[in-house]
Parts: structure tokens; C-alpha cells; sequence
């Protein structure tokens, strides 16, 4: 894998989903095996660019569901009521 840099400090959702996703990733190091025998090939074969990126499933599929468990990114809505109603 090449040494590529990730700079996350001006986008904190994105910082946060990321940490979040790595405890997850410590707390279940089962999954370690499957996500490297999907990233390392096509990183190797392709690089590391939006393209490759798209093609790793099983990752898609961990970092979804790391954002579902804890909350946090595009569905999460917190609800407010700004008037009264009735239903």
C-alpha cells in the first residue's frame, strides 16, 4: 500500500464517522481480514482514486453501518417542533 495522506481536521462529520468506524473496527478486529483481502488488490492494482474507491464493497457496506449503529451522517434527523399542531 502506498503511504497516502488523509487530511479530515476541516471536515468534522467526516473526522468523527471516520473514528467512529475505526473503534468500531478495534472493537470487532474480525472483520480486518475481510476488509484488507478486499482493499489491498484494488489498491495495489488500481491506486487509491475515487474509482477504486467505489469498487470496495465490503468497506461501503462496514462504514454504513458503523454510521447507522452510532448515528451521524445523511439520515440522521434530530426532530424539532417549531409550532404547535394537531394531527
Amino acid at each position: 500500500m502506498s503511504n497516502s495522506r488523509l487530511r479530515v481536521d476541516g471536515l468534522p462529520s467526516f473526522s468523527q464517522a471516520l473514528t467512529q468506524a475505526l473503534f468500531d473496527l478495534a472493537t470487532h478486529p474480525s472483520y480486518v481480514p475481510e476488509l484488507r483481502a478486499e482493499v489491498e488488490p484494488i489498491i495495489n492494482e488500481e491506486g487509491l482514486t475515487k474509482e477504486s474507491i467505489n469498487k470496495m464493497y465490503k468497506l461501503d457496506s462496514f462504514l454504513k453501518e458503523s454510521l447507522r449503529l452510532r448515528g451521524g451522517g445523511k439520515g440522521t434527523v434530530t426532530p424539532f417542533l417549531y409550532a404547535n399542531f394537531k394531527i
